[in-house]
């Protein structure tokens, strides 16, 4: 184990107590998927107090990480996840814009990335989710993005989440294995695919699984860092080949 994740469980073992001891709400900043699995491979070593994450939406591959409920504490508290809608203020001359460019806008503002979660873009749109106690200074100062000018707003997440989009597409499998579906999906051959869980690249439901043999389930969420993220439909029929056709809906 690195220096970094020694320290990071350290953070979630403080964290866990100063909940614990005061009855007070306590969180992290965005995890990676590799941190919340360092999470869930240590959590039975912290203090027995409640926990919840959260990244602003159901299926948000970065999440925070809170300790507490209402319960321990005595009252209640909004997860302290905020979305920001990132908007070019003329539409007609905004470039086209990606991932990266928001981030790298975002992060040009001195920021660390632990305060900001997913980012969804639509078009020439963006959501950003980010810590509430983040918003806005994000705003006040984020006036631009590559060479387009932006203007930004806070919206409700539930608001977002129906324009998180979905490409549905079947696949025919000789199984439900996951490296055989992987292969199928992405278009690997099954040595390529294997080699992507024995180099840790491949989550199930946030879980990091060097398991390549691991039976896919309907509902589980998939992510393959190089590759991106899935939700698994499940099987849908057996064909007259006898193979299985899943359907699968790749996330946008």
């Amino acid at each position: 184990m690195g220096v970094e994740d020694t320290l990071l469980q350290k953070r979630f073992a403080e964290l866990s107590m100063k909940a614990y001891n005061k009855n007070i709400y306590t969180h992290t900043g965005f995890l990676t998927m590799m941190e919340i699995d360092l999470f869930e491979r240590s959590k039975k070593n912290l203090a027995p107090v409640p926990y919840r994450m959260y990244g602003g939406y159901e299926e948000s591959e970065r999440c925070v990480l809170r300790f507490g409920d209402s319960e321990t504490t005595g009252y209640e508290e909004e997860f302290p996840v905020s979305c920001i809608k990132i908007m070019p203020t003329a539409a007609k001359f905004a470039d086209d814009l990606t991932h990266r460019d928001f981030l790298g806008a975002l992060l040009n503002l001195g920021v660390e990335r632990s305060v900001i979660g997913d980012i969804l873009v639509k078009e020439k749109e963006a959501y950003v989710f980010c810590l509430s106690n983040m918003a806005e200074f994000l705003m006040d100062n984020l006036f631009r993005v590559r060479h387009t000018t932006i203007k930004c707003s806070l919206v409700k997440a539930e608001d977002m989440t129906a324009n998180v989009q979905y490409e549905e597409v079947s696949i025919s499998a000789a199984s439900e294995r996951a490296d055989i579906i992987l292969s199928k999906l992405y278009h690997l051959s099954r040595t390529t695919a294997s080699e992507l869980f024995r180099t840790k690249k491949v989550y199930i439901n946030a879980r990091m699984t060097e398991n390549n043999s691991a039976i896919l389930k309907a509902e589980d969420i998939v992510s393959v860092r190089g590759y991106g993220k899935f939700l698994y439909g499940g099987l849908q029929y057996v064909n007259k080949k006898g193979n299985n056709v899943v359907i699968i809906k790749k996330y946008q």
